[in-house]
């Protein structure tokens, strides 16, 4: 098959990716203002206790993810007849979220009887419905994604999806005040949401038949337990913290988390679209390396600089998004973007791996990498406190990329390393000195030293990306032509 004939690998990656990427930022901004929500109407400890709760949320949730990949995957490959992979992901994931039913209540009195934080049988009823609407809406935003419309699919899920969880936490907090009212109204929106993309989505019922099922099973036996790795990865810190520290680091931990997200929708938003344009090159034998390098450079184009503004401004900003009890978050905000910045690069390695039909390289390295964080995590929790589990996730980020490059070197024989990655590192470090004698000389009020640090940092970091990189400029120059 040429590209000519298969829609994914003329998919237009830039422009897809902006519209992804403009979705995600929305969303952050949306779930950021759930976080401000939820900070207004309950106390610190019972924001910690949300969290808490919602990390196994999550965790479940990966198991939709991890078919909803392979769904993506498949339906990709194909310009008609997807449909199938729809109704036999339905299929295999309805079984399973009722195993989930019954792990959540064998797990409970595990999780009580060693945590500082109490699971009550309300708490694991409204979790398993928050999982139930979070699955509906995974696999709507994976499947319409493999229809080749990541970006639509994200727009939905940031816009009338977000503005809705704002709104229906407010209302479901202000009738009770609890954090399971806030996992029902989660519950709620994401599945009507789930249920609208569905709708839209190529959906004729089609009866799941044995080969189906089977190619979805053989790649998800890869990227299951890639996703539910890599989700333990990110949510072992929310439940180390609430069973080592307690609610108060938990909630300074999840709150900044939200503010650092901000940071990586620019790779979000990449890795989304990547999937679906490295899979159609690669079904039709196109090199997929160019491609591939371009996406390293742009995927902490945003990392960058954010991480400048925190390290000057990180108390300010939080006091002013979550109120001055959170001042003291700051360094968990730094450390958190610093580990976005990682985990951006890993995104698009990801989806480089999927793409060429090698799902288990992700699955060995995610597991090596939360093993890595299992051990170390408590270790430096003890020596550092709550920031011991960033400093744990920074370490693993790090010796996950390593992987990655070696074993790209041996599929591809060489690595990813783009001179534009160095580039942004270079200019990093000269805006980091110059921001750094400014707020020396100078005695600015906080909201001034905000107003210029951002604008060194942003202007200051684009400009001189563009003029020192000349894959910065192609970068340009393709998304101005469609390329």
């Amino acid at each position: 098959m040429s590209s000519s004939n298969l829609d994914s690998a003329n998919l237009n990656l830039w422009r897809e990716s902006l519209d992804a990427t403009i979705s995600t930022f929305f969303g952050v901004i949306m779930s950021i203002m759930h976080v401000f929500v939820l900070v207004r109407m309950l106390t610190p400890e019972e924001v910690g206790m949300f969290f808490f709760s919602y990390a196994f949320v999550y965790l479940f949730v990966q198991i939709t993810r991890g078919y909803g990949k392979a769904i993506r995957k498949k339906s990709a490959e194909y310009n008609s007849s997807r449909s199938r992979y729809l109704w036999s992901g339905i299929t295999i994931i309805i079984p399973t979220l009722l195993i989930i039913f019954c792990l959540l209540f064998l797990f409970r009195p595990i999780a009580n009887s060693y945590s500082s934080l109490y699971l009550s049988y309300y708490n694991i009823l409204s979790i398993f419905a928050a999982v139930i609407g979070f699955s509906i809406l995974e696999l709507g935003k994976y499947y319409l994604a493999g229809c080749n419309e990541p970006a639509l699919a994200e727009k939905i899920y940031a816009f009338p999806c977000k503005i809705s969880l704002v709104i229906f936490t407010f209302i479901f907090l202000s009738i009770h005040p609890t954090i399971n009212a806030a996992l029902l109204a989660v519950a709620f929106v994401f599945s009507i949401s789930g249920f609208i993309i569905l709708f839209i989505s190529p959906h004729q019922f089609t009866r799941p038949d044995k080969e189906t099922i089977k190619d979805i099973i053989e790649f998800s036996k890869w990227s299951l337990p890639t996703s539910l790795l890599n989700d333990f990865y990110h949510r072992w810190d929310t439940i180390l913290l609430g069973f080592m520290v307690g609610s108060l680091s938990l909630s300074y931990y999840d709150t900044s988390v939200r503010i650092a997200f901000l940071s990586a929708v620019i790779a979000v938003g990449l890795s989304k679209s990547a999937n679906v344009k490295i899979s159609g090159l690669h079904t039709v034998g196109e090199d997929i390396l160019p491609v591939a390098k371009k996406l390293i450079i742009v995927s902490t184009f945003l990392v960058i600089p954010f991480l400048l503004i925190t390290i000057f401004n990180g108390e300010y900003i939080l006091s002013i998004v979550y109120g001055k009890d959170y001042k003291a978050a700051k360094w968990y905000l730094v450390g958190i973007t610093v580990a976005q910045l990682f985990q951006c690069y890993r995104m698009q390695f990801e989806s480089i791996f999927n793409g060429v039909n090698q799902p288990k390289q992700t699955t060995k390295t995610s597991f090596i990498s939360v093993i890595v964080n299992v051990i170390t995590a408590p270790f430096l929790v003890i020596i550092f406190g709550g920031l011991g589990v960033i400093y744990s996730t920074i370490l693993a980020e790090i010796i996950r990329i390593i992987m990655y490059e070696y074993q790209i070197n041996i599929l591809f024989n060489e690595i990813i390393a783009p001179k534009g990655v160095f580039t942004q590192f270079g200019i990093f470090g000269i805006l980091l000195i110059l921001l750094s004698i400014i707020y020396t000389l100078f005695n600015l009020s906080s909201l001034s030293f905000l107003l210029i640090s951002s604008s060194i940092s942003i202007f200051g970091f684009y400009i001189l990306q563009y003029i020192l990189s000349s894959e910065t400029r192609e970068i340009v120059y393709e998304y101005k032509n469609g390329q």
